[in-house]
């Protein structure tokens, strides 16, 4: 399917002076990959995903096309990290640099921000849940989170008219509450191997944070879904909820481009998350034992250690699947 440069959907055409979506990365020269870990939205998950994407694109050795090379793949507000996508001087300040990757993820605004306060406040700070101690964490959070830590720049007049400029300008976004659609999209957006998008479950209710904290699972609190769908929330979130509209509308139609060919893609993928789960699950070593808590040594951590170090597991299942 060929889409022009003004209909951009999940994949950027200015990053690779292109009319059509990239059929294989390595023909593009990437040279640097950045994403941005939106806090509750799966960014360990996805990080992992970019971290070997990283290793399969040589970045970490830096390949003989580029001039030089960079990865980030960390939390943190994209104007923190812009300089690295973004030229910021002359007459392209502010446009796409060439070979390089853009990837974030996006989750529905009412259940990032719930998962968000049993994981900040009950579990690293042993509140007890409550109607009012959720609406204090929301007032410091401040309105439309996930649109400002993912604007590059387009919404300081009014965050509320920029979605789509927004969106269009990274390669790949992530939907948190959409794992297997969004893996299996991208795979066959950037021509990669269902190998490429293996992942593993990481920070599991009951289980213990790369702080030695135990997650405690979100449950219910009176009050808490009446406020999540009252008029002070959704006007807060506004641009948040746009934004996640928005983004899944972009992958509503490209899975529809696919056919029956993503929704085989999919089944594939969603059966190679179970294989990596239980090839990995008894041999990655997480930060705290997720069982008792006690503190392990992941100093030679390779990868992500919030996922376990769970990288070299997944490689080697790699190398049987390929």
């Amino acid at each position: 399917m060929i889409i022009s440069s003004c209909a951009i959907l999940m994949l950027i055409t200015v990053s690779f002076s292109s009319t059509s979506p990239i059929t294989d990365l390595d023909e593009h020269g990437v040279c640097s990959l950045t994403y941005l870990a939106v806090p509750k939205c799966a960014s360990t998950t996805f990080k992992t995903v970019a971290l070997r994407l990283v290793e399969r694109l040589g970045l970490n050795s830096c390949p003989k096309h580029c001039d030089e090379c960079s990865t980030h793949t960390m939390h943190g507000n994209i104007r923190r990290l812009k300089d690295v996508s973004f030229y910021k001087t002359g007459d392209m300040k502010g446009k796409r640099k060439p070979k390089s990757l853009l990837l974030t993820s996006v989750r529905h605004p009412s259940s990032r921000m719930k998962n968000s306060y049993f994981f900040f406040r009950v579990s690293r700070k042993g509140e007890m849940p409550s109607l009012r101690s959720f609406t204090d964490y929301v007032s410091t959070v401040g309105e439309d989170f996930i649109l400002r830590y993912v604007d590059p720049g387009f919404c300081s007049n009014n965050r509320r008219t920029c979605v789509k400029k927004v969106v269009e300008n990274y390669d790949f976004i992530f939907v948190a509450d959409r794992l297997a659609d969004s893996l299996a999209l991208m795979k066959l957006l950037f021509g990669l191997r269902f190998s490429d998008v293996l992942v593993t479950a990481s920070k599991v209710s009951g289980t213990f944070d790369e702080f030695g904290n135990k997650l405690i699972k979100a449950s219910p609190v009176m009050g808490l879904d009446g406020y999540l769908q009252s008029a002070d929330f959704l006007r807060r979130y506004e641009g948040d909820f746009e934004l996640y509209a928005y983004v899944n509308s972009v992958m509503d139609a490209q899975i529809l481009s696919y056919g029956d060919v993503f929704n085989l893609t999919r089944q594939v993928v969603k059966l190679y998350l179970s294989v990596a789960q239980n090839f990995c699950s008894s041999r990655v070593v997480f930060p705290y034992d997720l069982q008792t808590g006690k503190k392990n040594n992941v100093s030679t951590c390779i990868g992500n250690s919030d996922s376990g170090c769970d990288i070299p597991c997944l490689n080697e299942l790699s190398g049987i699947i390929n």
